[in-house]
């Protein structure tokens, strides 16, 4: 092989490298105007979403219970108590209920 072929077997290879490099740099520009735009087309919900967040209600503490009357405590402790059994009872009604539905045929799909 003489020098000159071997440098234009050269110039082809960085010709093809650069043609290569061309493509992938076209495909990433492409996706990059897609996630652009994208981002365009949801800016106005985050800003919407920021300023919901800067303006949200200020929490109050709740009110200390020291000063007030056991006796009321007492009676919305019972309350949620009685509430909870009772949910307790219906859940177990309705597991049941849903015994009774099935049939003994031993079969999961029934």
């Amino acid at each position: 092989m003489s020098g000159l072929s071997v440098i234009w077997i050269w110039i082809a290879l960085v010709v093809i490298a650069l043609a290569i490099n061309a493509l992938i740099l076209k495909s990433l520009f492409n996706r990059g105007k897609s996630v652009l735009h994208q981002l365009s087309r949801l800016a106005p919900r985050f800003e919407n979403l920021g300023k919901q967040a800067l303006e949200r209600p200020k929490l109050t503490r709740p009110q200390s219970v020291i000063n007030q009357d056991p006796s009321i405590s007492m009676a919305k402790r019972l309350l949620l108590i009685k509430q909870r059994n009772q949910k307790q009872e219906q859940r177990q009604r309705r597991l049941l209920a849903g015994l009774k539905r099935k049939k003994a045929t031993g079969s999961r799909f029934d």
